[in-house]
């Protein structure tokens, strides 16, 4: 039925962007900014061979947050303590009820 509506000229398909996994920050840049036209879609069907390797970080360093959004930094302090961080300093625009009960 869409296919017909498309054939006579009834029906017009979204126009769209698409872009590969590996370009995936430029994607998610341009719908954050609202500058898209249609839709932003990701090929995620080519096989992506770029592998980050994990951060391991010194539990005898200092590691500095530097954050405007609390969740964010937040988030980002759990994962660095799970990969091996102990001396982390965390500096947000804005102390947040959820930033404090977390430093707790």
């Amino acid at each position: 039925m869409v296919s017909e509506g498309i054939a006579l000229g009834y029906v017009r398909p979204l126009s769209r962007v698409t872009y590969a996994a590996e370009h995936a920050s430029r994607a998610l840049r341009l719908q954050a900014g609202s500058r898209h036209v249609g839709r932003v879609l990701l090929d995620l069907t080519a096989d992506v061979s770029c592998v980050q390797q994990k951060i391991n970080c010194s539990p005898d360093r200092l590691q500095l947050l530097l954050s405007e959004d609390d969740m964010l930094g937040i988030q980002l302090a759990d994962r660095l303590i799970s990969r091996g961080a102990r001396n982390l300093h965390l500096h947000c625009t804005e102390e947040s009820s959820s930033l404090l009960f977390k430093l707790r």
